[in-house]
């Protein structure tokens, strides 16, 4: 290469380098990629080494002079034809997806529209090449690499799930009145709001009555009745609840830690999320 005809490129509010050579190949800076993409310097440089490591990218990079910050210096360059490959093998996972949304937006706003953005700015856009027009070896490559990062996104979330589970299942019989009512709460809201508060704590009552054979109905209204016998005033016996008809009962306190362990996993909640909008439940 001995001429580079190099552009800064307007992206998604940030600016792209790239360059055209004497042979008319158009290349990509990586750094700046890595840059408009949100990544940290340490994950820039994991970036560039895989690159450099990769058998197939390996062969789209060069090192080319370009003008940076600190002058013109030689930095890692990916082919055009490479940039979607190279993407496709940064996986958009759930936790990039909950841990940094905007980093896993702009991943697929890249992976969709990096490659032509930069063609566009050396080429009319007619002569824009598509996925279509690359090699067949590189559209095979780039289709097992999506459909990789798919498959790995949907271990994750299986894993994800098991983890979950695994929180459900912790739930502690010392704490287990108020970490019901939270995942109670949880479940509500996933089947629409809090007004289903009421349906759920009636369909875990139910399955308490069928599975320890009694009637916790029946026991409150005795509970109540012994309460007023012992003198205890009205307003505090209305405020009686099955819950705590089931406190009285060490088995009963066990089927019951067992049907809201069930019902969290059946709607897919997790214990481990111990506040919502900043507020213990």
């Amino acid at each position: 290469m001995n001429e580079l005809e190099i552009k800064t490129v307007p992206f998604m509010g940030t600016e792209l380098m790239a360059a055209r050579d004497n042979d008319g190949q158009i290349w990509a800076g990586v750094r700046w990629m890595c840059d408009g993409l949100g990544l940290s310097e340490g994950q820039r440089k994991r970036q560039i080494a895989n690159i450099q490591a990769d058998k197939v990218l390996s062969k789209g990079g060069s090192n080319l002079v370009l003008p940076t910050r600190g002058g013109n210096q030689e930095v890692l360059c990916l082919k055009l034809d490479f940039v979607p490959l190279w993407l496709a093998k940064i996986g958009i996972t759930p936790t990039m997806e909950a841990e940094t949304p905007e980093l896993a937006a702009n991943l697929e706003q890249y992976q969709l529209r990096a490659k032509d953005v930069l063609a566009a700015a050396f080429l009319p856009v007619s002569a824009v090449p598509d996925l279509d027009a690359l090699s067949p070896t590189l559209r095979v490559l780039i289709n097992l690499e999506l459909k990789q990062r798919e498959q790995d996104k949907a271990i994750e979330a299986v894993n994800q799930k098991v983890d979950d589970i695994r929180d459900v299942v912790a739930l502690s019989p010392n704490s287990w009145r108020p970490d019901a009512r939270s995942l109670i709460a949880r479940i509500a809201r996933a089947l629409g709001g809090n007004e289903y508060i009421r349906d759920v704590q009636a369909e875990i009552f139910k399955l308490v009555d069928e599975r320890a054979r009694v009637s916790l109905e029946t026991r409150l209204t005795n509970k109540r009745r012994r309460m007023a016998d012992e003198g205890v005033c009205k307003s505090r016996r209305d405020k009686l609840t099955k819950v705590d008809v089931i406190a009285d009962d060490a088995k009963l306190i066990e089927i019951y830690i067992a049907v809201v362990k069930e019902m969290c996993v059946k709607y897919g909640i997790a214990v481990n999320e111990e506040t919502i909008d900043g507020k213990r439940d």
